[in-house]
């Protein structure tokens, strides 16, 4: 009895504990967070699913997975929450995160070894019909990305996740729900393996924005396989090196061994790559990544029947082969490790000489504000001998949150040299398991050169070294030169050029010089700001200084990648002169990355690393043609020695000529009479073009509410209404010349009269002129929704519409095209829920983005985002196409507008389309049914009509199809075409579900 009460005493005292523990112990807090799956995929799982080994994947291997070098399409299923990522981490004791409403963007991450071609033009998403680029881009990302180098970037933009209310036409969406975004044109990689997609938040606030990754181990994944019945090869990456013989055999990973060694460091990574050649003669390609967490485990997937040759790498070991390693269909080949040997470490001292005398490295200035200093960086690189790049000095990630970089090597400015040391930074990459890119080789035996680079300075010899097999460290000492600057002072005048004057800034701006060599190749640049009232302005070029001459973090990381800093070598130098009104840095960087200075004139830039980093408008400020002041003469100027002096120099520039437009809204009446403008608030833009015809600049106005009629716009920088209230805006210069001009506002057409004249422009002068404007005609059109013929609400939430379940409203595209065929009007129109009719009004183009839309399984209308310019629309006679996901339009409607200002009212019946869904399946090698992806599916009228096409995806597929009876073509790489001919019969508005089993 004495054992059962003292043990009873002893649970009672444990449970008691336990329960005050327990009252004292915070909650674990759970919070749902944004996610995303892809399709194919499904079978994939995500990233962290049995990380490193990948046994649910192996199990389900290869059960919905792609072939190499295939057709096909990304499904992604995305759903954000109104969760306040930024608020969790500034405030995290807080009870809730959920907000009633928060905007959000979503960005996916597709990686390089994926094709899409034709761009945004083959994006649908639910999120939007809207391919204004501040909506939706598709673009590569730069090779020193830090998250995703080289990889294509989606970016899905401006979207506000709601509790309640939601309202797709004002991008507001309900927290929680899917909705989806379809890549089409996608072509697979030539490599097996399995491939992730990283999903990056940005969460907008008041004041910032800041990304969060939905988790590594959240990133969905795609295998994808040689063949049908393919292999795999899995094994562990071990330390076979000299330097820790005692750690010879251990995983290659983040562990601290029992001497304080860590062979992998957190964040770096490594990969392994198999070639080789098929039973049947193809050459094979596989590769994996694994992190410093994953205990050097591998896992290749996708492997055809063949024998291999398997490289390993990881960040700070040299490259590694093991060969002839084979494999049969379907068969699973594990324990296959491989041992990597130490990669070469270069260190050493560079230092800082002027002459033969050691010398402070000295400050810099950041030149948008040429008084506060700044310090120097120094980038050191190994190349081969062919000055490629091996290892680098790094940019890291200073702050995740603002993606924000910087190089690794700062230098003290009161010392005279640097000591360095690289070995782990080689082979920069966004295939690690993880969300941020990183190094994943070393460097083997072998001849490379050793270059430093600094700001205001030159290397002079470039160290040749050679490592052979035991070679495992080298020193090297570099001597960098501090050189000559020039010292320009610019002296603003106006008047004539035979009688100068000088003037003073009457706005603030950018002055921008640029020093080019003799190939016309940029040595060196300033950039300064410069306030009004100034009359001259003193300038120095010291070289480049690359991280210290732009503000925005993008063009600080294109810069670097396309340039280096330096100094200047001895020689004679053209000099060339800006004083803009706005940014500079997207013609900096175009001056930069373009060779040549003939291509540095095409305007608006379209330099494609530039496109994908500046809106439209941005670049278009970056005209060469608009500087407030112009430089007169061909200036070449001469730097001699090494002798860390000025060569200086005064440059005049003379103040440019302009134009002061007055715009009038006038009705089509002859003689006109001026109206109120008829769209208030409505941007109008100002073409300007040269005698040549070349467009050179564009400047904004505004229209402008009742009761005024006029609006003055002065390239002066400012816009009036009437006599009444002015408005800043940019300012800009002009040669002298004779101009033209173009205007387009919403709702209105250009007198042909007023609009014919040329325009002079002198040194100093500002040209006035008015301008009529016509307002334009209107088309109200109204839809009708049918099923069978009988008048059906549409209903975008029952199954036929699938995609677009988780919406308010239907979006839809109205595109209005001339007798040539040319798109002259669009509209994006949102229709709701439980309407039989639908009436809206056509005015022309309204910040509408897209040539004609291109139409995938009559379902998903996507369009390539160019820029339509804002119009009204003028007589003549027009064919109005309708595109209403999951609707068809038997005819095009016609419509003959024979006046100015006139509304024309037009009826469009439209019918809901059947929908066909289903699985295509096939048999493995084990005789077992799996879920077939990327088999492109043909529907095929009675007539031989090839009416719609899709892909599989996960096995599972839908399209959309008007009456009638069909057969079905499937094509699969890996199995060839199979016709099915089955005479489906679809009515208007049915649902139809057939599955298809390929043998």
């Amino acid at each position: 009895m004495a054992f059962y009460i003292k043990n009873f005493k002893v649970f009672f005292y444990i449970l008691m504990v336990s329960f005050f523990m327990f009252l004292n112990f915070p909650f674990v807090k759970t919070f749902e967070n944004d996610s995303a799956t892809v399709s194919p995929g499904k079978f994939s799982y995500s990233l962290g699913k049995d990380f490193p080994k990948g046994d649910s994947i192996l199990l389900s291997y290869p059960k919905g997975a792609i072939l190499t070098k295939i057709k096909g399409e990304l499904l992604f299923n995305v759903t954000l929450t109104n969760l306040n990522q930024s608020d969790m981490l500034h405030n995290p004791n807080k009870q809730s995160y959920n907000v009633p409403q928060i905007t959000k963007s979503i960005t996916i991450y597709i990686p390089p070894e994926f094709k899409i071609e034709n761009g945004v033009s083959s994006v649908w998403t639910s999120f939007t019909n809207d391919y204004n680029p501040s909506s939706i881009s598709l673009g590569k990302t730069q090779l020193n990305d830090p998250i995703a180098p080289g990889w294509w970037k989606l970016l899905i933009n401006n979207l506000t996740i709601v509790s309640q209310n939601p309202s797709v036409k004002n991008r507001k969406f309900l927290a929680n729900t899917t909705q989806y975004v379809r890549i089409f044109n996608v072509t697979s990689p030539s490599i097996a393996g399995r491939y992730f997609f990283k999903i990056f938040i940005t969460v907008f606030s008041h004041s910032n924005h800041e990304v969060f990754s939905i988790g590594a181990e959240n990133f969905p994944t795609l295998i994808v396989t040689a063949g049908l019945n393919p292999a795999y090869i899995s094994g562990v990456v071990r330390y076979g090196g000299r330097v820790e013989p005692s750690l010879y055999g251990a995983p290659l990973d983040s562990t601290m061994h029992f001497n304080g060694v860590i062979l992998l460091p957190n964040g770096f990574g490594g990969k392994v790559y198999a070639k080789g050649i098929s039973k049947d003669g193809r050459i094979i390609e596989a590769q994996a990544y694994f992190n410093a967490s994953a205990g050097g485990k591998y896992v290749l997937y996708g492997l055809e029947e063949g024998t291999y040759n398997i490289t390993a790498q990881a960040s700070g070991y040299a490259p590694a082969t093991i060969y002839g390693i084979s494999v049969k269909s379907g068969q699973s080949l594990e324990n296959v490790d491989i041992y990597v040997n130490d990669g070469l470490e270069i260190s050493g001292i560079v230092y800082s000489k002027h002459g033969y005398s050691l010398t402070p490295w000295g400050y810099s200035f950041n030149y948008t504000h040429p008084f506060t200093p700044k310090k120097r960086f120094i980038r050191i690189e190994v190349t081969d001998l062919n000055e490629n790049p091996l290892l680098e000095s790094p940019l890291t990630l200073v702050n995740k949150y603002y993606l924000k970089l910087k190089p690794k090597y700062e230098l003290d400015p009161f010392s005279n040299f640097y000591v360095f040391s690289l070995k782990w930074e080689s082979s920069w990459d966004g295939h690690i398991p993880q969300d941020y890119a990183n190094y994943t080789s070393g460097l083997p035996p072998g001849d490379y050169y050793v270059k430093a680079y600094v700001s205001g300075y030159v290397q002079i010899n470039y160290p040749l070294i050679h490592a052979n097999n035991n070679t495992l460290k080298i020193e090297v000492n570099i001597d960098l030169q501090k050189t000559s600057y020039f010292k320009f002072t610019i002296h603003f005048m106006e008047g004539l050029p035979n009688k100068l004057n000088p003037s003073f800034t009457q706005v603030a701006g950018f002055l921008y010089v640029e020093v080019l060599d003799s190939m016309g190749k940029v040595a060196g640049f300033n950039i300064s700001y410069v306030p009004i009232g100034i009359s001259n302005f003193t300038i120095q070029i010291q070289g480049l200084d690359l991280w210290n001459s732009f503000i925005d973090q993008e063009s600080k990381r294109i810069a670097w990648f396309y340039a280096k800093d330096k100094g200047f070598l001895p020689g004679s130098y053209i000099v060339n002169v800006l004083f803009l009104n706005s940014s500079v840095e997207a013609l900096a960087l175009n001056t930069l990355i373009l060779a040549s200075p003939e291509s540095r004139e095409i305007f608006p830039i379209q330099t494609p690393e530039l496109l994908n980093v500046f809106s439209q408008q941005a670049l278009e400020f970056a005209s060469r043609e608009t500087s407030l002041y112009i430089q007169l003469d061909y200036i070449i100027a001469n730097i001699g020695y090494f002798c860390n002096s000025p060569s200086s120099l005064s440059i005049k520039l003379l103040k440019a000529g302009g134009l002061e437009l007055t715009l009038y809204s006038m009705n089509w009446q002859n003689p006109p009479i001026i109206k109120h403008w008829r769209y208030p608030n409505s941007p109008i833009k100002i073409e300007i073009y040269n005698s040549k015809g070349s467009f050179i600049a564009a400047i904004y106005g505004i229209q402008p509410p009742p009761p005024y009629t006029s609006v003055k716009v002065s390239t002066k920088g400012f816009m009036q209404w009437d006599d009444g209230p002015t408005f800043p805006i940019r300012a800009i210069g002009l040669k002298p010349g004779l101009y033209k001009l173009r205007v387009y506002t919403i709702g209105y057409i250009e007198d042909n009269i007023t609009f014919s004249y040329d325009l002079p422009v002198n040194y100093g002068v500002i040209t006035d002129a008015s301008y009529n404007l016509i307002i334009g005609s209107s088309i109200d059109v109204t839809l009708v929704f049918k099923t069978e013929g009988v008048l059906t609400p549409i209903d975008n939430q029952l199954s036929y519409a699938w995609p677009i379940n988780n919406l308010d409203a239907t979006p839809a595209r109205i595109e209005v095209f001339n007798e040539n065929g040319e798109l002259t009007a669009a509209k994006l129109i949102y229709i709701p829920k439980g309407l039989t009719f639908f009436t809206f009004t056509l005015l022309g183009f309204e910040s509408y983005y897209g040539n004609p839309r291109i139409l995938w399984t009559n379902f998903y209308d996507t369009v390539d985002g160019f820029m339509q310019k804002d119009y009204g629309i003028k007589e003549g006679v027009y064919f109005i196409r309708v595109t209403v996901a999951g609707y068809y339009q038997n005819n095009i409607l016609k419509v003959i507008i024979n006046s100015n200002n006139l509304t024309v009212s037009v009826i469009q019946s439209l019918e809901r389309l059947g929908y066909v869904n289903g699985e295509v399946l096939w048999i493995n090698l084990f005789n077992e049914a799996l879920p077939l992806s990327w088999a492109s599916l043909t529907a095929y009228s009675s007539n031989g009509f090839k009416e719609a096409y899709t892909f599989s995806l996960d096995g599972k597929y839908g399209m959309w199809l008007p009456a009638g009876q069909y057969d079905f073509g499937i094509y699969h790489p890996g199995l060839g075409l199979k016709y099915f001919k089955i005479g489906l019969a679809i009515s208007w508005g049915s649902e139809t579900s057939i599955n298809f089993l390929c043998i």
